[in-house]
């Protein structure tokens, strides 16, 4: 479900990404974020330290990313 509603929301954009929970600010409380992984948005450092799978719209591929990685830049 997650993923469709990435592929519409973040249709503008060739990578997004589907955050994994470890900075959540509620204990024991499931969520999920998603992020087009723009490099000038403010979260962006906190993004990259983030696991996260990374989603190419162009391919369709998905990548696990760990903590400092930056996928795109594996091209």
């Amino acid at each position: 479900m997650l993923f469709n509603v990435g592929m519409k929301a973040f249709h503008y954009s060739r990578y997004w990404a589907i955050l994994e929970p470890t900075y959540a600010t509620v204990p024991e409380h499931w969520h999920r974020v998603c992020s087009d992984i723009d490099p000038v948005a403010e979260d962006h450092d906190q993004i990259l330290k983030t696991p996260r799978l990374v989603i190419d719209n162009k391919t369709l591929n998905i990548q696990r990313a760990e903590p400092g990685q930056d996928p795109k830049m594996d091209e």
